[in-house]
């Protein structure tokens, strides 16, 4: 089982746009999904499960989150985004092939 932090989540997007936001969150290493998911596999692994932990949000900062993405114009897809952003982290259930 593997817990990885998403570095593309909501904590980065408010940081970016100036809030104070506590925790001890360093981004070591960033490497997407598909991106893991193949590694996983060339070591000879399997991924069973992906499961992702959400941020708890409150309303105020569910609104301010898709009105933030609503108002950008870098992707017409604003509830894909809001999804992703919303995660934590992602748990992988990963097995030997």
């Amino acid at each position: 089982m593997l817990k990885l932090h998403n570095t593309y989540d909501i904590t980065s997007l408010f940081k970016t746009l100036g809030a104070r936001i506590d925790g001890n969150i360093d981004h070591v290493f960033q490497l997407s999904l598909d991106e893991l998911i193949d590694h996983v596999n060339k070591l000879g692994f399997n991924h069973n499960a992906i499961a992702v932990e959400n941020w708890p949000l409150d309303d105020k900062n569910i609104q301010i989150l898709k009105n933030t993405i609503r108002s950008t114009e870098f992707n017409q897809n604003s509830a894909a985004v809001f999804t992703r952003a919303a995660v934590r982290d992602y748990v992988i259930d990963i097995a030997r092939a």
